[in-house]
């Protein structure tokens, strides 16, 4: 956020925004938009954003597309929408941002739930080994949606951080029902009989 603006201020933006989305969406540019707020402070060290805004889609020129007769057309509706990309940039500012493709997804969306992002960086002479990894313990994920300790998980590859040199080579996230999964998540059991491996095991195979 830009100095002496509140999150608040930001979502209402966001508000705003939304209907252009649906609009984009309705289009065909883009399958999809979300906004992921970061909550109650539960953000790993280095975590400099406030919030995600997510455009998905199946054509990377189509989803940075705003045609201009179809945004003239949205102002003449909503002439409040005029100074939109003003007051935007007076409340909010793009710090990083990434192109990522979906390599998996298990369980559907859902709205009021707790995502976790985890970004993961991974040499690029371990990729195909690091792939093949998450796939296996996509097994385990699976169970837990079963179990109802998580809604929903997901795999994604960076394709294109090009306003972050740091940016992640991979990114997990999983959706919780209830914020106290993050402590019991239902991890060990399936990590135990599905990969044969205890978690001090998983943890290491993991950081590898």
């Amino acid at each position: 956020l830009v100095k002496g603006h509140t999150i608040e201020e930001a979502i209402n933006i966001e508000k705003e925004w939304q209907q252009i989305q649906q609009i984009r969406k309705d289009a065909g540019l883009i399958t999809g938009w979300a906004i992921f707020q970061n909550y109650g402070g539960i953000v790993s060290e280095g975590v400099d954003f406030d919030y995600i805004s997510v455009d998905y889609g199946t054509d990377l020129d189509k989803i940075h597309s705003y045609p201009e007769d179809m945004w003239n057309d949205f102002v003449k509706k909503n002439p409040s929408a005029s100074g939109l990309l003003t007051r935007t940039g007076e409340i909010q500012k793009i710090i990083r941002r990434s192109i990522l493709a979906n390599v998996q997804v298990l369980g559907g969306p859902l709205v009021d739930q707790y995502y976790l992002f985890n970004n993961m960086k991974v040499a690029d002479e371990n990729a195909d080994a690091y792939e093949q990894f998450e796939k296996q313990v996509a097994k385990v994920h699976d169970e837990r949606i079963k179990s109802g300790a998580i809604s929903r998980w997901s795999f994604w590859r960076t394709v294109q951080p090009y306003s972050w040199e740091n940016n992640a080579a991979y990114i997990t996230v999983q959706a919780y029902p209830k914020l106290q999964g993050l402590v019991s998540d239902g991890y060990v059991e399936p990590i135990k009989r599905l990969m044969n491996m205890d978690p001090p095991a998983f943890i290491k195979k993991a950081n590898t």
